[in-house]
């Protein structure tokens, strides 16, 4: 009898070893994504003027796009957890009075496990497999919700829009519009960004990015995209600025 009791009473320790063990795994924390709009090293204002080729002046009144398949890579077995799907990042009310400063861009994920974390990774864009999708499939409250920014004749989601204006003489008027947006799955772009990331019990992390805008107007010998081959008006017929355009977010964004 004394055998079996002592059997009992070590199942019972071994089995609430094994429950705190159990709880220690499944611990998690929060971790928010800001998003900060810079043109250079300035903090972007909509409506604001910015100096661009010699003599002129760039302004911009629309920036967002999509990301999808943000997730975070563990530095001891690069098993990565994802932190959403798909979000709409939007910089700012093109209906608002500017100049007014961008909108810092925010997103807190619950749930993630304890550890620590070298690269965040995320899709610029509405992945492959959600731009099968269609603005009905969801209710107008969700990021794929709003038909402003899917192409019936695409039948593609828009993936990003910029709108603004060049100023050519210094008048402080609007001389030639811009408006640049992009579809099609061939642009979906995938961005690593190393981090430095320790998350512990019962605390929030923060992660805070620079997106230069100013970035996506550089050619890749440093020098700014002649006014002239910036379009006017987007045209669904023709990808060519647009897939330039998009080659270069993954240079725009990096840890603040």
């Amino acid at each position: 009898m004394r055998k079996l009791v002592c059997i009992l009473g070590l199942a019972v320790a071994l089995c609430c070893i094994s429950c705190e063990e159990a709880t220690v795994i499944g611990e998690t924390a929060k971790l928010a994504i800001e998003i900060k709009l810079y043109y250079g090293d300035e903090p972007l204002a909509f409506g604001e003027n910015y100096d661009y080729i010699e003599g002129t002046t760039i302004a911009f009144n629309k920036f967002a796009f999509y990301i999808s398949d943000v997730g975070i890579s563990d530095s001891d077995t690069g098993f990565e957890t994802e932190l959403f799907e798909i979000d709409f990042v939007n910089f700012g009310n093109p209906e608002l009075p500017t100049p007014i400063m961008a909108q810092t861009y925010y997103r807190k994920s619950s749930n993630i496990p304890l550890g620590s974390y070298k690269k965040l990774n995320l899709g610029i864009g509405v992945n492959p497999e959600l731009n099968l999708t269609i603005p009905s499939d969801y209710s107008n409250t969700h990021p794929l919700g709003q038909d402003d920014y899917f192409s019936e004749e695409l039948n593609s989601y828009i993936f990003s829009n910029i709108s603004g204006s060049f100023d050519l003489d210094g008048d402080l008027n609007a001389d030639k519009e811009i408006g640049i947006q992009a579809g099609i799955n061939e642009l979906f772009q995938k961005v690593t960004i190393p981090i430095q990331l320790n998350l512990s019990k019962n605390e929030t992390g923060i992660l805070t990015f620079a997106f230069d805008i100013k970035k996506l107007f550089e050619q890749a010998d440093g020098e700014l995209v002649s006014i002239n081959e910036i379009p006017e008006q987007y045209d669904e017929t023709d990808s060519t600025f647009a897939s330039s355009f998009m080659d270069r977010f993954p240079t725009a964004i990096s840890l603040e």
